[in-house]
């Protein structure tokens, strides 16, 4: 049993025709965002947004939150622009004072994430929109990590949208950017062409049927792979259409059980672990919230990477959400520490109770020999 880690390829439908190719963004509570685009994943979704909707002269700048991913800084470096960062708050919180004191006439968009498929709350949201209207600057939204999240008045409010998909879906490629009615945006011609990425995760697919099912993969050999996959993603930024196979997984992937097991095993997760001490959750129970899709469970802990390499030895990838690039900038004091201490666990739609029971029973057992818990007595 292998618990994280890319997904398997979906076969069935990777060599069947679906019977349209129609997506519809959930959270478009107005039906704004008629116009969509199909990439090979989610950094060249934000190239072709920027490139052809916010049309990116030298010196633009564009301001990023300071918890971010270094796929993002690479994403606007390749698509020529500037970037400044602005803080975020305890619980990710944007910090829209800090925005605002950072406008001037080079900025030319504001860039948000939603977290872990949580929205910023309306407040926020509408002081977002409302700088947006004041500076004349549109919001780009990055719904990679709240791709299926509906609360209305919190999501789905950017100009353009962009999102990775292949983090939601069993397929080896994929990215969307959206575009709201009205938005500027030049149509781009994207075509398909070999990716050495995406053939290597086809490849993964494979190997994982052994390391799960027959368990006679060498571990290391296995994780090396993967990790070499990943690392060719950042090579290349040039948008691309979403390969043919993974276009058939998309468009045939059953949308209702994807989101209903995502909220089970979060829920699962979040009830095994809320109350042991050795572990902080980022967020809080999502059972009164049927909006939310979560991403994973971010939990803060102490000896993180001790704790991700013992999972990772027993079977269970965690994922660090994230380190951060902080050769490009001095992050707030808040956002270095959850950086330092947070560790995500998939809770998505290939598992069950079974296996998230099996992920807080090695958690438990590593804190057990190790004597390193006790997070919520420092906690920030």
């Amino acid at each position: 049993m292998l618990i994280g880690g890319m997904f398997d390829i979906d076969v069935e439908h990777a060599l069947s025709e679906p019977e349209n190719k129609s997506f519809v963004l959930e959270c478009d509570h107005k039906g704004v965002y008629n116009r969509k685009f199909f990439t090979n994943n989610g950094r060249t979704a934000t190239v072709l947004a920027l490139n052809n909707g916010i049309k990116i002269k030298h010196s633009d700048v564009i301001l990023i939150p300071e918890y971010n991913c270094i796929s993002i800084i690479n994403a606007l470096s390749a698509a020529g622009a500037d970037y400044q960062f602005y803080k975020v708050k305890e619980g990710l919180i944007i910090d829209t004072d800090d925005i605002r004191n950072k406008m001037s006439d080079s900025v030319v968009a504001l860039y948000v994430i939603p977290y872990f498929g949580v929205p910023q709350p309306k407040r926020i949201v509408d002081e977002l929109i409302k700088i947006s209207k004041d500076y004349n600057v549109p919001i780009i939204e990055d719904l990679t990590q709240a791709l299926f999240t509906v609360e209305s008045g919190t999501i789905g409010f950017g100009d353009l949208i962009v999102s990775s998909t292949r983090k939601w879906f069993p397929m080896t490629d994929g990215g969307i950017v959206f575009v709201k009615d009205g938005m500027n945006f030049k149509t781009p011609e994207l075509k398909e062409e070999y990716d050495e990425a995406v053939y290597t995760q086809m490849f993964l697919a494979a190997a994982r049927y052994y390391y799960g099912a027959k368990d006679v993969l060498d571990d290391d050999a296995y994780l090396n792979i993967e990790r070499t996959a990943n690392s060719k993603r950042y090579l290349d930024f040039t948008p691309k259409a979403m390969t043919h196979i993974s276009s058939n997984i998309f468009f045939q992937t059953d949308l209702k059980r994807l989101k209903s097991k995502r909220r089970e095993n979060y829920t699962t997760l979040y009830e095994l672990l809320k109350d042991d001490e050795n572990v902080q959750i980022v967020g809080t129970s999502i059972v009164e919230r049927p909006g939310i899709v979560p991403f994973g469970i971010q939990l803060i802990v102490n000896e993180r990477d001790k704790l991700a390499a013992y999972l990772r030895y027993h079977k269970v990838i965690p994922e660090i959400q994230w380190v951060l690039p902080t050769q490009y900038y001095v992050p707030s004091e808040y956002a270095l520490y959850m950086s330092e201490h947070s560790l995500m666990l998939q809770c998505d739609q290939r598992y069950g109770r079974e296996e998230m029971e099996y992920t807080v029973k090695i958690i438990r057992q590593f804190f057990a020999e190790s004597g390193d818990g006790c997070v919520r007595k420092d906690c920030r």
